[in-house]
């Protein structure tokens, strides 16, 4: 997935999740296997990837 904004990192003495920031980053890194977040001149990329169980 990609857009065209960028990341606003919070302030360091700001903890996740307060009212007025997003919790998005925090929700992908808790329910994925592995996040990447790349800003860049472009835009914003985003790689999510989740293991799937195999039921066969």
């Amino acid at each position: 997935m990609r857009d065209t904004g960028a990341w606003i990192q919070p302030p360091a003495d700001q903890p996740p999740g307060l009212p007025g920031r997003g919790r998005g980053r925090l929700m992908m890194e808790a329910l994925m296997d592995e996040t990447e977040v790349r800003s860049g001149p472009g835009g914003t990329t985003v790689r999510l990837v989740k293991e799937l169980a195999d039921d066969a």
